[in-house]
């Protein structure tokens, strides 16, 4: 008896050990597929049953939707909600007054956009001469879609909504502006690492210009054309602009013409584009009854010149933009005068530019020269008739010499 209740509790003690090893196992084996279940990729690049899905970020470091929403996409930048200011504020400069809003807000939902120009990859050179439709395809591919052009201009000016993609202020080597487009649309991609928005989206400009999937309907007018935005072009400072834009037929194809792809559900609000208004001066009957709005402006660039509103006019140089010029003297008769361009805006009357017309025998008259951006200011002084030509210029004015018959 003895010996068998050892031989029983051998074959006991053997099968819990055989339990134990059996049970280890299978915790081996369980953290293996854990582990592996962890490591296999997704279609989209997130790895399957990982609970960090909800914390990556995208490449401009804002982070990617709350599980539930787009899954996050491998080199494409999530623009979060928020208010694009479409256009170009009437008190900023350079701007296209007749092409662009004036600042006005537009409301956008998410959307992701790629970091670069396609086919979005650093090194690489940008894909052109290809039409909008060519570029909608290539776009439909990779499951994505050409982006439209508030997506595009959010994109660049960031959550601050700045002039350029860098800040408010145009420095043309961050992203190489200023040169033919042509040239500029056979550099290398995403080898300019300042030359980004503060989204992270980088190469906006100074390469290709993009195709968008908008179309130009400025003023109601060439309602066909394609938008392009960004690209290159001698006037950098104007071009290399957020909100700049060009009109072009959707079946064009050029080596400067390329394109960038969003993805999400699409931004293409209404704009109340500017309308076509009738150019040129149009006299203000009662230069004084400006007096009360425009002297305390006046006054401290002016001084004593700011006595007497000798005559006003409305100019409208451009659709879209509408001017107040000012002959202001220090006196009614034999005075010492000024010409004065300013507009109005949400934060009241601005001086642009003025310039001193001198010792006026009559009070100094504006007239038309051609063009609507073209003025003269004309009077009669002690040396005789005088003429002062004023020009409008992307909003600014410009006061050119003196001259004489």
């Amino acid at each position: 008896m003895k010996s068998v209740r050892c031989a029983t509790s051998q074959a006991t003690t053997s099968r819990v050990t055989l339990c134990r090893l059996t049970f280890l196992h299978g915790l081996c084996v369980m953290a293996l597929l854990g582990c592996r279940s962890r490591e296999r990729p997704h279609a989209d690049g997130v790895a399957v049953g990982d609970t960090r899905t909800s914390a990556i970020a995208t490449h401009s470091g804002t982070p990617a939707p709350a599980e539930g929403a787009a899954s996050p996409r491998p080199s494409m930048v999530w623009i979060p909600d928020g208010t694009l200011l479409a256009g170009t504020p009437r008190d900023r400069v350079p701007r296209v007054a007749d092409e662009e809003p004036p600042g006005t807000p537009v409301a956008m939902h998410g959307f992701y956009i790629d970091v670069l120009p396609y086919p979005n990859e650093s090194g690489a050179i940008a894909t052109t001469n290809v039409s909008r439709d060519e570029a909608a395809r290539l776009c439909a591919a990779k499951e994505k879609r050409l982006c439209t052009e508030f997506e595009w201009e959010m994109a660049c000016k960031g959550p601050t909504n700045t002039s350029y993609e860098y800040g408010s202020a145009y420095r043309s080597a961050v992203c190489g502006t200023g040169l033919s487009s042509d040239e500029a649309a056979r550099r290398p991609v995403g080898e300019r690492p300042e030359c980004k928005s503060a989204f992270g989206v980088m190469d906006l400009h100074g390469g290709a210009w993009e195709w968008t999937a908008s179309s130009w309907s400025r003023g109601g007018q060439n309602a066909g054309l394609g938008v392009l935005k960004g690209g290159n072009a001698l006037a950098g400072e104007l071009v290399g602009r957020c909100a700049n834009a060009m009109g072009r037929a959707p079946a064009a194809r050029t080596a400067a013409f390329g394109f960038r792809c969003c993805a999400g559900p699409p931004n293409e609000p209404a704009m109340p584009w500017p309308a076509k208004t009738t150019l040129g001066l149009e006299t203000v009957r009662d230069a004084e009854g400006l007096y009360e709005t425009w002297e305390p402006v006046l006054r401290p660039v002016l001084g004593a010149q700011s006595n007497h509103f000798a005559r006003a006019w409305t100019w409208r140089p451009v659709s879209g933009e509408e001017l107040t010029v000012l002959v202001v003297c220090d006196a009614p008769t034999r005075a010492v005068c000024a010409g004065v361009v300013g507009l109005t805006t949400s934060s009241g009357p601005t001086i642009i530019a003025s310039a001193d017309l001198g010792r006026a025998v009559a009070v100094p008259d504006a007239v038309r020269l051609g063009d609507a951006r073209n003025i003269r200011l004309r009077g009669l002084d002690t040396m005789g008739t005088f003429g002062r030509d004023v020009r409008y210029v992307y909003g600014r004015v410009e006061f050119r010499d003196v001259t004489r018959p």
